[in-house]
């Protein structure tokens, strides 16, 4: 996923990167800038910057996944189910919330370094060490919000339904809730 993920969102990402941090991009449209990318660098210069989130992508979407199950088992096994942290508040649990916050770091810490190496990239700019971890905080903000209805609604169908137990059931499950939270989450992008 992380993969073609990249690949295919890699050329708008150049084109939005370039208009808000690159002088010369920042009062054209974006055909503008699609049109001077490809006359000043061709097809390539949509993809400047791709390789660390090419291969970063998918590590940490796995990281993502797995310390948001590590949590959520920790939860899971070390509280009864009468405690608040199973409770559950419009939809969801407490657990699940700590679950998301814990998965949520863990995926920026990884995810900082890697995106700004992709930015500094795109738009041809020197790196800067102690910028590496820029705007950390609303990524943390970011990640969460995009995570709240994506985990949720995977807890809710983990335990009220049999949905994720065959192949196309998970896949239809994940797939609709991912792509809803990513349009949610969009305008923080």
């Amino acid at each position: 996923y992380g993969g073609t993920h990249t690949l295919t969102g890699h050329p708008l990402d150049t084109i939005k990167s370039k208009m808000q941090i690159q002088l010369g991009y920042s009062n054209m449209t974006s055909i503008q800038v699609a049109s001077k990318i490809y006359k000043l660098e061709g097809l390539r210069g949509f993809f400047k910057g791709c390789i660390p989130p090419l291969w970063g992508s998918m590590i940490y979407r796995g990281i993502m996944m797995s310390s948001y199950e590590a949590a959520y088992t920790y939860f899971d096994n070390n509280y009864n189910d009468q405690h608040i942290v199973k409770y559950e508040f419009f939809g969801l649990r407490p657990m699940v919330f700590m679950s998301i916050m814990y998965s949520s770091i863990c995926r920026c810490g990884f995810e900082g370094p890697i995106e700004y190496a992709k930015v500094m990239g795109q738009t041809g700019q020197k790196w800067v060490y102690r910028d590496i971890y820029r705007g950390f905080t609303w990524q943390i903000f970011r990640t969460t919000a995009l995570l709240i209805p994506i985990f949720s609604t995977l807890d809710i169908c983990r335990r009220k339904t049999s949905i994720l137990k065959s192949f196309v059931g998970y896949f239809l499950v994940t797939a609709g809730i991912s792509g809803g939270a990513y349009l949610l989450c969009w305008p923080l992008e």
